[in-house]
């Protein structure tokens, strides 16, 4: 019998998952969504498109759970997407109620799946899932290593003009701050990198890998980009929202309305030495 994938969420980021597990014919593939015809219209489109790859894998778009029973695989990706006027605490709010219900019907129909999460922000959401389902820890993981793992490949491809398949990586740890380039299991075509790039540039191109989190925060909120008082700040911010989560999931010490009045409190304190 072949695996089956659930990816939850149909827009671009679990749309182009279901995509690449159907060419890599990896396994069945249900994309479930809230949004009735998206997910179906969407899956179609890719069943049909199986024939032209010469890949036979069912593809199916829901709005029902009940399709994704006995998967072997959960894909977290739904998330609200962030709005004119909506702060970014609204947004981990709403992301922590979607994350909560999708994961909580997904598990009911599969019990033994192991669930991947995509939805940001990560460390956090992924604390939201281990909750909401009850699996065990070895059960639910985060994409972060393969994301942060893919960029520091490609920095490091651009920075010595070779093939990204030359470049062999690996980076541990958060999604964010916390994450660890391994230096030493670093190398091109088996060569350590230490050889071929000097230290302040490797140091700037790790830099620039744990900083990319921060590059698309800034972005998302509209700062300038010569602005780096700002972007240590939003480094800062996120670091604090998402510690501050993973302290309130863990101990539920506060009610929702008290902790979002915290994290608004302090994160007006940060900001308001730099905006």
């Amino acid at each position: 019998m072949r695996k089956k994938v659930t990816v939850i969420g149909a827009g671009n980021v679990g749309a182009t998952c279901a995509m690449f597990l159907a060419d890599k014919e990896l396994a069945d593939v249900v994309l479930v969504d809230i949004a009735e015809g998206i997910p179906q219209g969407k899956g179609l489109d890719m069943a049909e498109a199986c024939p032209i790859e010469g890949v036979d894998v069912k593809v199916v778009g829901t709005n029902s759970y009940e399709d994704t029973a006995n998967s072997d695989i959960i894909v977290q990706t739904a998330g609200f997407p962030r709005k004119p006027g909506m702060s970014r605490d609204d947004l981990l709010m709403k992301n922590y109620e979607i994350v909560k219900s999708c994961i909580a019907q997904a598990a009911k129909y599969s019990p033994n799946a192991i669930i991947v999460v995509v939805a940001n922000p990560l460390d956090a959401m992924c604390h939201v899932a281990l909750s909401a389902s009850g699996f065990a820890k070895n059960r639910v993981v985060g994409m972060a290593g393969v994301l942060d793992t893919a960029r520091f490949r490609t920095f490091l491809a651009e920075a010595c003009d070779v093939s990204v398949e030359n470049v062999q990586a690996f980076v541990l740890g958060g999604h964010g701050d916390t994450m660890v380039p391994l230096l030493s299991s670093t190398s091109v075509a088996g060569i350590p990198i230490t050889d071929l790039i000097e230290a302040d540039k490797l140091e700037a191109i790790v830099d620039r890998t744990r900083d990319a989190f921060v590059t698309r925060a800034r972005a998302s909120m509209g700062i300038s980009a010569d602005r780096p008082d700002v972007a240590l700040t939003v480094r800062g911010y996120i670091g604090l929202v998402e510690a501050a989560t993973l302290e309130w999931i863990d101990t539920r010490a506060l009610s929702m309305d008290a902790f979002a009045e915290l994290i608004v409190r302090q994160a007006l304190a940060l900001f308001s030495t730099v905006l």
